[in-house]
């Protein structure tokens, strides 16, 4: 075979352009690691009310192809079907359970499989104030919506950080005080 300039140009050109991402991502590598890691194990809080005020919820219609499963949600007088999604706009979590030390805010959205209200979860707290400012946990689970208001909750796999929380596993157990006014986040990280 036979090379040419233009060829052999556009060879090197292009490994070199590999080669800079590899360093560049080496670089990248290490720079992840340097973020130093917060006590992530922790209970935040949040205002019962202000979740309730800041639900969504959305009833997507009938599917374009396939079959649409509807059943009561557990909420009065609102049946859901598989596609309808909730949505929680963000809402303040604090470090006490009185709500006075506000740190950032959390925000959901729900998404219903079947007509027994199954659901896939996904969600972030987003850390705004105090030491871990800027720095957020993703997670997702899949569960009965009304397993998240109860006092007994349900839990979300972590699936990812940002900032202090880079690389933190574990989960996060949602649970709701009936008779308090607060409900919590217990964050358990590995």
């Amino acid at each position: 075979m036979k090379f040419n300039t233009i060829t052999t140009f556009a060879w090197l050109t292009a490994l070199s352009f590999d080669s800079a991402a590899v360093v560049v991502a080496k670089k990248f590598h290490k720079s992840s690691k340097s973020h130093k890691q917060t006590k992530c194990s922790q209970v935040l809080y949040y205002s019962n009310q202000e979740n309730f005020d800041n639900a969504q919820l959305y009833s997507v219609g009938p599917p374009v192809l396939g079959n649409q499963f509807c059943g009561p949600s557990g909420i009065p007088t609102f049946e859901n079907c598989s596609g309808d999604r909730a949505i929680i706009s963000p809402t303040s979590v604090y470090k006490d359970e009185s709500l006075t030390k506000r740190v950032g805010f959390y925000t959901r959205v729900a998404t219903y499989v079947s007509a027994t209200a199954q659901t896939v979860f996904t969600g972030a707290i987003v850390f705004d104030e105090g030491s871990n400012a800027g720095s957020e946990i993703a997670s997702t689970g899949f569960g009965t919506f009304i397993d998240v208001f109860s006092e007994s909750g349900l839990g979300f796999a972590i699936t990812g950080g940002v900032g202090h929380f880079v690389g933190v596993a574990g989960d996060i157990a949602q649970r709701r005080d009936r008779t308090g006014a607060a409900g919590s986040f217990t964050i358990n990280c590995l």
